[in-house]
């Protein structure tokens, strides 16, 4: 075995399961690990592909769109959502995996704490732009944070204080229901 200090955090599992596992049952193990990663990635592109084909593209910007048309869209978002996959993913190789678990779900929860909050608390009395204002402003000022504030202060904050007063705001200017 390796020296402690010198195994990459990421190599340590596929490590241990190499060096110190049954060469049958480390490949079984690899193979698991190797369908599991394929098929989280692929649930997720499949879903960011057909949330824009059929949420954005047929309903904003071409409302007529055919079932053919949906599916070009959806596979050439799906293709777009690889590459920039796998240009993000190249160009941070040497990252740690934690990071990016915990900004992914600060992005989750930048995204959603503020509508929530508001259906909960507010129903009925929330403009329904602010709302969607709040989802699509939130994670950006999550993105944002990491690089702009002082590394003491957690991004996650300011963004949802953000989404709160988005929020807040949506209530003076009631146009429309948020539900």
């Amino acid at each position: 075995m390796e020296e402690v200090g010198s195994i990459d955090p990421a190599a340590a599992l596929p490590l241990f399961v190499i060096k110190g596992l049954n060469p049958w049952f480390g490949g079984v193990v690899l193979a698991t690990l190797l369908v599991a990663v394929a098929g989280t990635g692929s649930g997720l592109a499949l879903g960011i592909s057909t949330l824009f084909a059929r949420d954005l593209y047929a309903r904003f910007i071409n409302p007529k769109a055919e079932d053919t048309d949906l599916l070009k869209v959806s596979r050439l978002s799906l293709i777009g959502v690889l590459g920039i996959a796998l240009l993000f993913t190249s160009g941070n190789l040497k990252s740690l995996i934690l990071k990016w678990s915990f900004m992914s779900m600060g992005l989750r929860g930048a995204s959603v704490f503020g509508p929530l909050w508001a259906a909960i608390f507010l129903k009925g009395r929330v403009d329904r732009k602010f709302a969607v204002l709040s989802m699509v402003v939130s994670p950006l000022a999550m993105l944002a944070g990491k690089y702009a504030l002082p590394e003491w202060l957690d991004p996650l904050i300011p963004s949802v204080v953000i989404g709160i007063l988005l929020i807040l705001l949506g209530i003076r200017r009631k146009n429309t229901v948020f539900t």
